[in-house]
């Protein structure tokens, strides 16, 4: 009897390690941050930078470490997956675009405002935005 018990026990524990159903392998795969969710990021950086700094920052090197709290806004601007107009901050009530998707302008995507609002447009609202200057 103690030998089918502890089969018993064996077949359940190799079960519950292997999993039930589904063929042992998963679809599902952690896709990471979006550009909509690294844009977030981005304004949150630019808010604390300015509070910090007093102005935006002028390049990625200009982040000196302070980008260590939003590691989403700086992997996508290293991997150019957003494209940032440097020198440029968060100014409340302004819907000009600083950041956007790098594949806005053909695709469309998400856009970051210069108010800190993240919204997606199509291509064609993204060309006919208000974007701001490169400083």
């Amino acid at each position: 009897m103690s030998h089918r018990l502890i089969a018993c026990l064996l077949i359940l524990s190799l079960g519950c390690v292997t999993g039930c159903g589904g063929g042992g392998t998963s679809t599902t795969a952690f896709a990471g941050p979006t550009n909509a969710d690294a844009l977030a990021d981005l304004a949150q950086l630019l808010k604390d930078f300015q509070q910090a700094q007093g102005r935006p920052p002028a390049s990625l090197a200009a982040l000196g470490g302070q980008d260590a709290a939003n590691p989403a806004a700086s992997a996508a601007l290293a991997r150019k997956e957003i494209v940032y107009f440097w020198g440029n901050g968060i100014a409340a009530g302004s819907t000009v675009v600083i950041a956007h998707d790098a594949k806005a302008a053909s695709d469309g995507g998400a856009v970051l405002l210069q108010d800190g609002t993240v919204k997606t447009m199509s291509a064609a609202e993204f060309a006919a935005a208000p974007k701001a200057a490169k400083k």
